[in-house]
């Protein structure tokens, strides 16, 4: 009997079971897992977002899903088109992380889509495992790199700080606020325009500052404004003084090199936008820089989940070039089919993305305040800080918006005819309008708001400075680079005939104040150009030197052109 049983066939145990149908699904899953994940790891580390959080969880998720779906063909014997699906995503993956500098084309990626066709069907298993291997490696080591720093500002070190910095000299707290319009180019006639201009009129005076309330910058963009500012200059020919790529770098800065030649120590705080520190003849003690354009400070506000992984995900894809070329395209086909009665939907799901350079420049003010409150005297810190700059994230009291939507004018179009475009309920203003009247407003509306949680951040910098006993004999300046730039029309030369007096002061109004030891507090409504008063201001008493001379100063404002090459100067300010 037992001979019989031996002869029979047996049925086989649960675990060879598992074993004959898990092994070939998890080969068939790995690989373009291995992909998915590899390419969406890269983009959460680089936008500095937390692998463990609820959307990097969700996205997992749903590549794990879109994994399974390709692991479908292979079990159901489609391996040609399993091994195309893999070739694509490989090349999706190229095209995502290589494609800011090799600049790739259509062509190229095309080529090497067959080329890794080629490569997969001759090698097979070769290229499978090798494949796998590489994307493994990748994958592992960005989740277990060292990331104490992540988020944090950077430090670039020079000799300079092993030197003593002049304790005769006065410590000097410069402090640039981007897009923060002048006293007088407040709009109050828009709702809590006349609350936050009394606010900082009282703000600056109890603080024993100088307050220009007509200030002006002769440019209505940082690039040009900020380094003519530094180097006392009114060129007119667009990015003259700074590289013309981003990040833009000074070519020269003669503001520091003024205040080096006093014997002060320089200390630079800067968003990576725009380098200050790229000059090499300059002897700088720190170049600390935060990173403005990364997205993962969205896991800090408090908007949903949903909108979170809706800008994660049109940031991932809006990486690659083919997806680009694919929306674009579906977009300029859309409307023909609907109006044929073929209802293919709206491709806009990506069109709203989200500008967090306020949200990473607000997240930077810790290190910047605790840097200045143990800067002993004959030193200097110069920041240059992403606010009140668009996107308008926060209320009053600090807290944020509870949507995207609530934050309009950060909400642009990557697709419209300027980077400024806004995008209102759906329609993009163009035709020479950047607002309508009403979107202006509500835009001002947020822009306030900001401008109150800006000032009750420098308030809490004053008071802490006044309780270490620094606050009176420090050289402090505030000042913007240029306008709020919420005007109807932007500032451009084919715009001349249609801008306003509202235009204008829109875009060229800005913030000066300065608070000298030893000096009152005052407010003046006389109409000074940004350089003549950064230079008077760092004429400082007992300084027997001439100030800086600015290069034809006077009142008048410059127009760019979409080609930007020269700009066009006319009269400042305008008649009603």
């Amino acid at each position: 009997m037992s001979d019989i049983n031996e002869l029979l066939p047996t049925r086989p145990g649960v675990k060879q079971l598992l074993q004959a149908r898990l092994i070939p699904w998890m080969h068939a899953l790995l690989l373009p897992l291995l992909i998915l994940w590899t390419s969406f790891v890269f983009y959460l580390h680089k936008q500095l977002f937390s692998f463990l959080g609820l959307p990097a969880f969700i996205g997992f998720g749903g590549m794990l899903f879109v994994a399974f779906l390709i692991a479908i063909l292979a079990m159901a014997h489609a391996g040609v088109l399993y091994r195309l699906v893999i070739v694509g995503l490989i090349t999706f993956f190229i095209d995502v992380e290589f494609q800011t500098f090799m600049h790739l084309s259509k062509y190229s990626l095309l080529a090497i889509f067959a080329g890794l066709v080629v490569l997969f069907q001759k090698l097979q298993k070769d290229f499978y495992w090798i494949t796998a291997a590489v994307f493994a490696t990748c994958l592992v080591s960005t989740v277990v790199a060292p990331s104490a720093n992540r988020g944090e500002a950077g430090i670039r070190y020079s000799e300079a700080a092993a030197r003593a910095a002049d304790p005769s000299l006065p410590r000097i707290v410069h402090l640039i606020l981007d897009e923060h319009i002048g006293v007088e180019g407040i709009p109050t006639g828009i709702e809590s325009g006349q609350a936050i201009k009394d606010r900082i009129l009282r703000f600056y005076k109890q603080s024993g500052f100088y307050l220009y309330g007509n200030a002006f910058s002769h440019y209505s963009s940082t690039y040009n404004a900020i380094p003519n500012l530094l180097n006392f200059s009114t060129e007119a020919k667009h990015l003259v003084l700074v590289t013309d790529s981003s990040p833009y770098k000074l070519r020269r800065n003669i503001y520091f090199e003024r205040l080096l030649q006093k014997q002060y120590r320089i200390n630079v705080f800067e968003s990576d936008w725009l380098d200050f520190c790229a000059d090499t003849s300059l002897i700088f003690e720190t170049c600390r820089e935060y990173d403005s354009l990364t997205l993962g400070a969205i896991s800090n506000m408090s908007i949903p989940v949903s909108e979170q992984l809706q800008v994660i995900a049109a940031g991932y894809l809006q990486q690659s070039q083919a997806y680009r070329r694919a929306r674009y395209y579906y977009r300029s086909v859309q409307p023909s089919f609907v109006s044929r009665g073929i209802p293919l939907p709206a491709w806009n799901w990506d069109s709203i993305t989200f500008y967090p350079e306020p949200v990473n420049a607000m997240s930077a003010l810790p290190d910047l305040w605790a840097d200045i409150l143990k800067m002993p005297p004959g030193k200097v810190m110069f920041a240059h800080l992403l606010l009140p700059h668009f996107t308008y994230v926060y209320q009053e009291d600090c807290s944020t918006h509870g949507s995207l939507q609530a934050m309009k004018n950060g909400n642009l179009t990557l697709d419209a005819k300027s980077s400024r475009d806004i995008v209102l309920e759906g329609k993009v203003q163009i035709d020479g309008y950047d607002n309508t009247r009403e979107s202006r407003e509500e835009s001002y509306r947020l822009y306030f708001q900001q401008l109150e949680c800006l000032y009750m951040r420098l308030g809490e910098l004053f008071q802490r400075m006044q309780s270490a006993g620094i606050f009176d004999s420090s050289i402090i300046i505030v000042h913007g680079d240029h306008g709020s730039r919420i005007s109807r029309h932007e500032p451009y030369v084919q715009n001349l005939l249609v801008m306003s007096k509202e235009d204008y002061s829109d875009a060229y109004s800005t913030l000066f104040a300065v608070k000298l030891p030893g000096k009152a507090g005052g407010y003046d409504l006389s109409i000074r150009a940004l350089e003549d008063l950064l230079a008077e201001a760092i004429k400082m008493p007992g300084d027997s030197g001439p100030a800086p001379e600015s290069m034809e100063s006077g009142q008048f404002v410059y127009l760019e052109s979409d080609a930007k090459g020269d700009l066009v100067r006319v009269p400042y300010p305008i008649s009603p």
